[in-house]
């Protein structure tokens, strides 16, 4: 079962998948499916450009409520855009011209 319940796709690719791999077979057995808890992004921001966070993802025990958590990798400029919008906020800067 998917986590979005049984259908026709997603039966189709697991049957495609165990005919041709028996690693896969043993590994969807297990039916230890997780859904994805961490990622990294890269966030556009207007003044300072590429940043780069990572982002977990805490979820209630009944999974309905969701926080997502987001982090400057260590020894990454990252940190430091962080800690400048911490202090600024969402202040306009000026345009030179």
């Amino acid at each position: 079962m998917a986590r979005r319940g049984y259908d026709a796709d997603a039966t189709a690719l697991v049957e495609r998948l165990s005919a041709s791999s028996e690693e896969f077979t043993a590994l969807w057995q297990l039916q230890e499916v997780a859904v994805p808890r961490h990622s990294r992004m890269r966030v556009l921001h207007p003044e300072f450009g590429p940043i780069s966070l990572y982002c977990e993802i805490l979820l209630t025990p009944s999974e309905d409520q969701r926080l997502l958590v987001y982090t400057a990798p260590p020894g990454t400029p990252s940190i430091d855009y962080l800690e400048l919008l911490r202090v600024v906020g969402s202040e306009q800067f000026a345009q030179d011209g």
